[in-house]
């Protein structure tokens, strides 16, 4: 069994404060985002989607935080199995 730093998470993430949850994502993981714009098909109003890819204890930690951060924001957290590209681990937890 991986240790739960290895397991990987991705965060998507609908949100009016998308900035202040960024915020919140960068603090926890020490590395960045992608924001998409988005449009609610039921409202058809305007909001940001972030994407990051996280561990899977630094995702239980961004749960939390991006609630306080966006109480109405969407979270989908996906487990991820194969990642390529830059990803940097934060070894400090």
């Amino acid at each position: 069994m991986l240790h739960t730093a290895y397991k990987k998470e991705t965060l998507f993430i609908v949100t009016d404060c998308p900035d202040e949850v960024y915020q919140e994502i960068y603090e926890v993981t020490n590395h960045s985002a992608t924001e998409f714009a988005a449009t609610g098909c039921y409202s058809n109003e305007g909001r940001k989607m972030l994407y990051s890819v996280v561990s899977s204890a630094e995702a239980k930690v961004l749960v939390t935080r991006v609630r306080k951060a966006d109480p109405k924001a969407f979270i989908n957290v996906i487990k991820t199995d194969f990642l390529e590209g830059h990803f940097y681990q934060k070894t400090d937890y």
